[in-house]
C-alpha cells in the first residue's frame, strides 16, 4: 500500500520542531511534509523571485494549486486567529472542498479564520473562550493530565480505550450536532467533546483538541488517534 502523502501546515504558533517531525515520522503508512502555510500557499515559496514572475506570470497560482492538490490529505496546525479566511488563503481552502480533499484540524488550528471556516470544521458557535480559560498556562488552568473517553465505534478510534493524556484544553462550546463524536472528556477548561469527525461537501474533516506539544505527541494513544485520522480521512485501512 503507497503511503498517504500529508501537509501538516503550521504557523502563527511556536512548537518544538524536532519532536513534531519525528512524532509524524513515527506513523505507520503516512508521508508527512511540514510547510508554513505561506508556502503551502505558493508551493515553493519562490513568487517574489524574477524567474518565476517571468515564468508564470499569466499563470500566478497554476504551479502552487497543483501542488496543494497533489497531498492527500491536509492537516492544519497552524494558528490564524482572529484573521478571515479570505483572498487566496479562502480560495485554497475551497478548492480543497471543491474536489473532495480531506482536512485534519489538530489543536490551536480550530481557532482558525472565521465563520466559514467554523462551519467546515463543525465548530459554528462563536469560537469564544469561557471564563475558565482566563486563568491561563501559569496557574495550570489550560494544562495538565486529564482523563479522556472513547464515545463512539469508528474506524479513527479502533484500538482506543479510556485514556489519561498531558495536553492544552481549550473551553469552547461543544462540536456541531452533525458531528461524529469520538472523544469527550468531563475536565471542567475544555470543552467537552475533544475529537470529532463530520464531512463538507465530499470532504472528510477530522477535529481533535489534543495535540498541543511533545507532552501529547508522546502519549501512544494521541499516536494512534492521529494514525486513525489520518487513514480515515485518506479512506485507506490501515493495516
Amino acid at each position: 500500500m503507497s503511503e498517504i502523502s500529508v501537509a501538516v501546515v503550521t504557523q502563527g504558533h511556536a512548537f518544538h520542531v524536532r519532536p513534531f517531525i519525528d512524532f509524524f515520522n513515527s506513523l505507520n503508512g503516512v508521508k508527512a511534509y511540514v510547510i508554513s502555510i505561506g508556502d503551502w500557499l505558493t508551493a515553493s515559496g519562490i513568487d517574489d523571485h524574477p524567474w518565476y514572475q517571468e515564468t508564470y506570470s499569466e499563470l500566478p497560482d497554476f504551479p502552487h494549486r497543483e501542488v496543494r492538490d497533489s497531498f492527500d490529505v491536509t492537516l492544519f496546525y497552524n494558528l490564524a486567529y482572529p484573521e478571515k479566511l479570505e483572498g487566496d488563503t479562502k480560495a485554497a481552502v475551497e478548492r480543497l472542498i471543491e474536489l473532495g480533499k480531506p482536512i485534519f484540524v489538530m489543536h490551536h488550528a480550530l481557532f482558525n479564520w472565521d465563520a466559514r471556516w467554523g462551519k467546515i470544521i463543525g465548530l459554528s458557535k462563536p469560537r469564544e473562550l469561557r471564563d475558565e480559560d482566563y486563568g491561563g498556562p501559569l496557574n495550570g488552568i489550560w494544562f495538565g493530565t486529564f482523563p479522556v473517553n472513547v464515545v463512539k465505534e469508528h474506524p479513527a478510534a479502533k484500538g482506543l480505550i479510556d485514556f489519561e493524556i498531558n495536553d492544552e484544553t481549550y473551553a469552547l462550546p461543544d462540536c456541531d450536532d452533525d458531528c461524529e463524536v469520538l472523544l469527550t472528556t468531563e475536565k471542567r477548561t475544555s470543552m467537552r467533546t475533544i475529537a470529532w469527525t463530520r464531512t463538507e461537501g465530499k470532504s472528510r474533516i477530522f477535529c481533535s483538541e489534543l495535540g498541543h506539544d511533545w507532552k501529547a505527541w508522546q502519549n501512544p494513544a494521541f499516536r494512534t488517534l492521529v494514525q486513525n485520522g489520518i487513514h480515515w480521512c485518506a479512506e485507506k485501512e490501515l493495516v
